[in-house]
C-alpha cells in the first residue's frame, strides 16, 4: 500500500510539471506572436493584412448593397423585355403586312396571267378556225366547182362561221376581265 501511495503522489508530481510547462510554452508562443506583431512585417505579409481587411469592410457593403443591386437589375430586365416584346410585336405585324400584300399581288398577277393565257389560246383557236374555214371554202369553191352562195350555205361552213363568232365573244369576255386587273 505504501508504494501505491507513493506512485500517486509521483504521478500529481508529474501532472502538475506536465501542466506547468505547457502553461509556460504557451505563454511562450504568445510572447512570440506578441513579438511577431511587434515585428516589421514583410511587404506580403501586410498586402495580404490589407486586403483580408479590405475584403471583410467589402462583404459587409456587398450584402447591403445586393439588394438594390438585384432591385435595379429585376428593373433593367423588366424594361428590356418589355421593350423586346413590343419590337416582335411591331416586326410581327409589319411581316403580315408585307404577306398579305404580296399574297394580294401574286393573286392579282396570276389572274392577270390566267386571262392573258386565255386570251392567246382564244386568238389561236380563231385563227385555227379561220384557216379552216378558208381551206373548207377553197376545197368547194375552187376545187370543187361550187358556186360560192351555195358553198356558204353548207353545214360546215356555217358551224365554222357559228364556231368563229363564240371565240370572238370569249376573247370579248377574257379582254373584260383583263380590264379589271
Amino acid at each position: 500500500m505504501a508504494k501505491k501511495a507513493t506512485s500517486k503522489k509521483t504521478k500529481a508530481k508529474q501532472t502538475a510539471a506536465k501542466k506547468t510547462s505547457g502553461e509556460q510554452k504557451a505563454k511562450g508562443v504568445a510572447r512570440e506572436s506578441t513579438a511577431e506583431s511587434d515585428a516589421p512585417k514583410s511587404k506580403f505579409d501586410e498586402a495580404m493584412a490589407n486586403v483580408v481587411a479590405g475584403a471583410s469592410r467589402g462583404m459587409g457593403r456587398m450584402s447591403e448593397e445586393a439588394p438594390r443591386i438585384a432591385a435595379k437589375t429585376s428593373e433593367v430586365a423588366k424594361e428590356g423585355y418589355g421593350k423586346l416584346k413590343h419590337g416582335l410585336s411591331v416586326a410581327y405585324d409589319t411581316g403580315s403586312k408585307l404577306t398579305r400584300e404580296a399574297y394580294r399581288e401574286a393573286k392579282e398577277q396570276a389572274e392577270r396571267f390566267k386571262h392573258t393565257m386565255e386570251m392567246r389560246k382564244l386568238k389561236t383557236r380563231r385563227e385555227t378556225l379561220c384557216a379552216d374555214l378558208g381551206k373548207v371554202a377553197y376545197s368547194e369553191i375552187a376545187a370543187g366547182g361550187m358556186p360560192a352562195a351555195d358553198a356558204f350555205s353548207e353545214d360546215r361552213f356555217l358551224q365554222l362561221i357559228e364556231q368563229i363568232r363564240r371565240v370572238d365573244n370569249d376573247i370579248v369576255e377574257v379582254a373584260k376581265e383583263l380590264e379589271k386587273h
